[in-house]
C-alpha cells in the first residue's frame, strides 16, 4: 500500500485504522439503499442546493453511496472536497470555490462542473473515525447558510452514521444466523447418518429371522394367522429398513459423499420393477400404464440405477396412495430434448402451497385430512436431489381434486442412443 501521507490531499490522523474501519463495515461498492437516497433528497431540499451526496473516502477515492442530483459514482480523492471535510469534526462550508485558496486550482471547479458552493458534514463511526460526509453541491456561490439548515446537514450526517452501522450489524447477525443454522443442519445431518447406520444392522438381523420364521411355519402346519403375523413383521421390517435408506440418501446427499455409479438403464423395466415392489399397487386394482412418445421403443437412461429406481418408486408410491381403486396411473416417456420421465395420477391432488411444502425435508405432501400421511417426509425431497444430481430438473404440476402430474426431466447426454 502506498504512503497516503505522499499524496495530494490532506490526510487525516490515524488513517489507517480509519480505512480499516470503513472496510470493516463492508458498505464500500456496495448495493443502493434507499433509505440512503432519502437522506440526499432531505440534504438538498434543507439547503437548497441541486446535489447532494453521502460519500465516503477511501484510500485513493471518495465514494458515493448515495447521489441526488448527479449521475456518478465516485472521484478521485486528489480533487474530492469532502477529503477536507473528514479533517475535522466539524461542517465544511464553502460560499465560493473559486474564492478558496484551497479549491480554487481544483479541476471541478476551474472546469466542468463548475463547483462554487459546498457545504459537507462529517460522518462519524462508533469509534470517532470519520468515513465520508453528507454534502450540498451547487454551481453557483450561497451565502452563509442559516443555523437551522447547517443543523439540519448535520443530522442527517448523524443519522447517515447510524444507518451505515445498523446495516453493518443487521450483516453480522444475518450472518451469525446462517452460520447457527448451517452448524444445525450439519449436527442433525451428522445425527441422521448415526442413526441409520445404527439401526440398519439390527433390522437386517429382524428381516433374516423373520424369513427363517416364515420357512419354519411352512413346515410346521401353521394357521393363517401365524404366517399373516410373520409378513406383517416382515413387511413393517422392509418399510422401516427403507426409511433408514431414505435418510441415509438424504444425508450424504446434503453432505456430498453420494456419488452416482451410472450405468444403461432400460426405463420400462424398471418402471415395472417399481410397480412390483409397491405393496400399494400390488394389492390395489390401480393400475399402470407405460407409454413412450417418441421414436425409441426401448428408451434407456444412463443412470446411477438404484438411485433412479428409488426416485420413480417414491413417485409411483405417492400415486398409488393418491388414488382410488381402479384408477390408472399414467407414465409417459418422452423423448424429445432429452429424457422425461412423467407420472400422472387422477388421484386427490395437492394445492400450490402443499407442494411447496411437500418439498421441503421432514414434511408431508399436503395438509388434506383425508390424505393418508405415510413416511417420514424424505420421497419427494430426495427424489427432487436425484434428479438433480443426474443433471435434471424435477417438476410438480397439481390440481385439487383432479390429479398430480410429476415429472423428471434429464439432459440429452443422459439419453443412449443406438
Amino acid at each position: 500500500m502506498d504512503d497516503v501521507s505522499l499524496r495530494n490531499f490532506p490526510v487525516p490522523f490515524q488513517e489507517q485504522d480509519r480505512l480499516k474501519e470503513l472496510q470493516n463495515l463492508d458498505i464500500l461498492d456496495s448495493e443502493p439503499d434507499p433509505e440512503f437516497d432519502r437522506i440526499t433528497r432531505l440534504a438538498a431540499f434543507a439547503m437548497r442546493a441541486p446535489v447532494a451526496v453521502v460519500t465516503l473516502v477511501d484510500e485513493d477515492r471518495q465514494w458515493f453511496k448515495s447521489c441526488f442530483g448527479l449521475d456518478v459514482t465516485e472521484t478521485p480523492r486528489e480533487v474530492a472536497f469532502c477529503a477536507h471535510t473528514i479533517m475535522s469534526d466539524e461542517l465544511l462550508i464553502v460560499p465560493d470555490a473559486s474564492q478558496d485558496p484551497r479549491f480554487a486550482n481544483n479541476p471541478l471547479v476551474s472546469g466542468p462542473p463548475h463547483i462554487r458552493f459546498y457545504a459537507g458534514a462529517p460522518i462519524i463511526s462508533e469509534n470517532g473515525f470519520r468515513l465520508g460526509s453528507v454534502c450540498v453541491v451547487d454551481f453557483k456561490s450561497h451565502p452563509m447558510p442559516k443555523p437551522e439548515a447547517l443543523q439540519a446537514l448535520r443530522d442527517l450526517a448523524d443519522l447517515t452514521a447510524e444507518a451505515i452501522i445498523l446495516r453493518s450489524k443487521d450483516k453480522e447477525t444475518a450472518a451469525r444466523l446462517a452460520r447457527s443454522r448451517q452448524t444445525a443442519d450439519d449436527a442433525k445431518d451428522a445425527f441422521l447418518s448415526m442413526l441409520s447406520h445404527e439401526l440398519r444392522t439390527p433390522l437386517n438381523a429382524i428381516i433374516g429371522f423373520t424369513d427363517l420364521i416364515r420357512e419354519k411355519l411352512k413346515n410346521d402346519d401353521p394357521t393363517d394367522e401365524h404366517i399373516e403375523y410373520a409378513e406383517v413383521v416382515e413387511k413393517s421390517s422392509y418399510d422401516l429398513l427403507a426409511r433408514i435408506e431414505s435418510m441415509l440418501n438424504w444425508t450424504q446427499i446434503r453432505r456430498g459423499e453420494m456419488t452416482l455409479n451410472d450405468t444403461h438403464v432400460s426405463l420400462i423395466p424398471l418402471v415395472e420393477r417399481c410397480r412390483k415392489s409397491i405393496p400399494e399397487l400390488v394389492d390395489s386394482s390401480a393400475k399402470v400404464t407405460v407409454s413412450v412418445v417418441g421414436d425409441d421403443a426401448e428408451p434407456i437412461l444412463i443412470c446411477d440405477r438404484d438411485q433412479i429406481e428409488h426416485a420413480v418408486g417414491n413417485i409411483l408410491k405417492n400415486a398409488a396412495q393418491a388414488v382410488s381403486d381402479n384408477s390408472e396411473i399414467r407414465v409417459s416417456i418422452g423423448l424429445s430434448n432429452g429424457l422425461n420421465l412423467s407420472m400422472r395420477d387422477t388421484g386427490c391432488g395437492m394445492s400450490a402451497e402443499s407442494i411447496e411444502r411437500a418439498l421441503d425435508a421432514f414434511t408431508h405432501p399436503d395438509d388434506n385430512p383425508f390424505h393418508t400421511q405415510n413416511g417420514i417426509g424424505l420421497g419427494l425431497p430426495l427424489t427432487r436431489r436425484i434428479v438433480e444430481m443426474h443433471g435434471g430438473h424435477f417438476h410438480i404440476e397439481s390440481v385439487l381434486d383432479q390429479g398430480t402430474t410429476v415429472t423428471m426431466q434429464f439432459p440429452e447426454y443422459r439419453r443412449h442412443t443406438n
